[in-house]
């Protein structure tokens, strides 16, 4: 089969999808980049519906459907192609809700296509558009996410819910006050009350970021949905920067689907990861939905791992006993915010009397501190006088770690060892950027600054921390909540660099940074000493 024939039956078969994909360009080429962000409006790839409309099993003739933010109808429409072929007579009502009024009269052309080419097939279709806040309008009903009966119960949604921060007083915030921590991200909201919208064993796929899997902000929703839904299927994607064309999204998105069934907790789940958005060189595999689930010191996380081998890793880290802050530690972020100390930032490099080094992201340089380093803007003094002396820190022992790190960067956790006899001043000013490790009321030693950056920079621990965490931010709460061994482990690793070293900085910088999972090696192997 010719390429031409193959893109024609593919036509064919997801005709309602082509149609809706038209329209869809039709409005983005008409409507710029900075509008349509201001509704949270990244259109689903056709081919990402597809994959999305296949996961459902359809075993019921009558079927009740929600879209809950339909935009321009492409998922309605990629799921009414799946229906379309159904042996079976088909009854089926679906609601799609669209905020956007621009949107309606696109939708609506949309879903009266797959009305009728659904009619003609011989199912009984009919659909409403509600032009709305969906969060608004639904989560009004004081019985919502209580054990009782609820007016609205689908067997299918079906989602890419919109995405952008919201202010903790906004009406969407308010509305679902359960949901809400800190500043939270208006598509949690959605899948949590359209999840809590779906009939017992109703299913749910939906296409989202995966920073609801791990970070403060979402850990209410994160708690309800994982007490609330068996989830089936998760597929990840190799690279993020090809799912939204032109769309400038760069958080790593999943694909999932959940059952309503707050009683199983033993299912298997499948995850698959493909390359890109065509699903090619896709690779699959199973696992337990207990090895995707971590809790730790009341917080509860999802894991995503793309192989078995890192399945491998995550069960490894998972055997040390201790986190920060049951070894005595504690994890910061650095207090100095440039814009609000401009007073106190002085562009020499030079450090006069009541001046200490002012460090940034880009002085984490090989596993050490790299200063100065001349970069526009990012002064590399502040002073220290009365009122600075509250954003700045003593010079001491402490582990640096970037709260960002570019999309695509080999590592994800970058670590420094700030060793305060390397920089014989009596302050030291971090910057916003920065999260710090320290022992409050007390200092680290040499070793174990040492030690903790060896970690935290091997290859097991940022594989660990990918499977945690899919975004480029590394979360104190993630650091904060990440299984380490004892100190006396983490101390004689440092004393081993320290002794190999003789605190040479380029020897050091090696021993920090390359083939660090060489430190974890006797512990990898043999699992000894972890549990002291």
């Amino acid at each position: 089969m010719s390429i031409s024939q193959a893109n024609t039956l593919i036509k064919e078969r997801y005709r309602l999808l082509s149609f809706a994909e038209d329209r869809s360009r039709a409005y983005c080429s008409g409507t710029g980049l900075p509008d349509r962000k201001q509704f949270g409006q990244y259109f689903t790839p056709t081919a990402i519906a597809g994959f999305m409309a296949g996961l459902f099993s359809i075993s019921k003739n009558s079927i009740s459907i929600l879209d809950p933010g339909a935009g321009c109808g492409i998922l309605s429409a990629a799921l009414c192609d799946q229906l379309l072929y159904s042996e079976r007579r088909l009854c089926i009502h679906l609601s799609a809700y669209e905020i956007d009024e621009r949107l309606v009269p696109i939708l609506r052309d949309v879903l009266s296509e797959c009305s009728q080419r659904l009619n003609e097939a011989g199912h009984d279709f009919e659909f409403e558009i509600i032009n709305g806040d969906f969060i608004v309008d639904n989560a009004d009903n004081p019985t919502l996410f209580q054990d009782k009966a609820q007016t609205a119960k689908y067997d299918l949604i079906i989602s890419n819910p919109p995405y952008f921060k919201l202010a903790k007083d906004s009406d969407q915030s308010r509305a679902l006050p359960k949901f809400v921590s800190g500043q939270p991200n208006i598509y949690s909201l959605f899948l949590g009350l359209s999840a809590n919208m779906l009939a017992k064993d109703g299913q749910f796929v939906f296409i989202s970021p995966r920073s609801f899997c791990s970070g403060l902000y979402f850990q209410r929703f994160r708690k309800w949905f994982l007490e609330n839904m068996e989830i089936q299927r998760i597929h990840a994607f190799h690279s993020r920067q090809e799912l939204f064309d032109g769309d400038g999204v760069l958080q790593e998105n999943i694909i999932v689907k959940a059952v309503r069934n707050p009683n199983a907790h033993l299912n298997s789940v499948e995850i698959s990861v493909s390359k890109n958005k065509d699903f090619s060189d896709s690779e699959r595999f199973n696992t337990h939905i207990k090895e995707l689930i971590h809790r730790r010191n009341g917080h509860v996380f999802l894991r995503v791992p793309h192989s078995r081998k890192e399945l491998e890793a995550i069960n490894f880290i998972d055997s040390f006993p201790h986190t920060l802050n049951e070894l005595g530690l504690e994890i910061s972020t650095g207090p100095v915010v440039a814009f609000r100390a401009t007073e106190h930032l002085i562009e020499d490099h030079t450090i006069n009397k009541g001046q200490a080094p002012l460090l940034w992201a880009h002085n984490l340089k090989g596993g050490l501190i790299s200063w100065p380093i001349e970069k526009p803007r990012k002064h590399p003094v502040i002073s220290v006088n009365d009122l600075s002396k509250k954003i700045i820190l003593p010079s001491d022992n402490y582990v640096l770690i970037k709260r960002f790190t570019s999309k695509e960067q080999d590592r994800r956790v970058v670590a420094s060892a700030f060793l305060h006899t390397k920089f014989p001043h009596s302050f030291v000013g971090l910057e916003n950027h920065l999260n710090y490790i320290h022992r409050p009321k007390g200092s680290l030693n040499v070793d174990e600054a040492l030690g903790v950056t060896a970690l935290l920079n091997s290859r097991i621990y940022d594989t660990y921390f990918r499977v945690l965490n899919g975004n480029t931010q590394v979360n104190a709460t993630d650091i904060r909540n990440i299984p380490l061994p004892s100190l006396s482990v983490i101390t004689s690793i440092g004393e081993k660099i320290r002794l190999k070293s003789e605190l040479d900085d380029s020897k050091l910088q090696i021993l920090l940074t390359e083939n660090t999972d060489d430190w974890l090696m006797p512990y990898l192997e043999n699992r000894i000493d972890t549990n002291e």
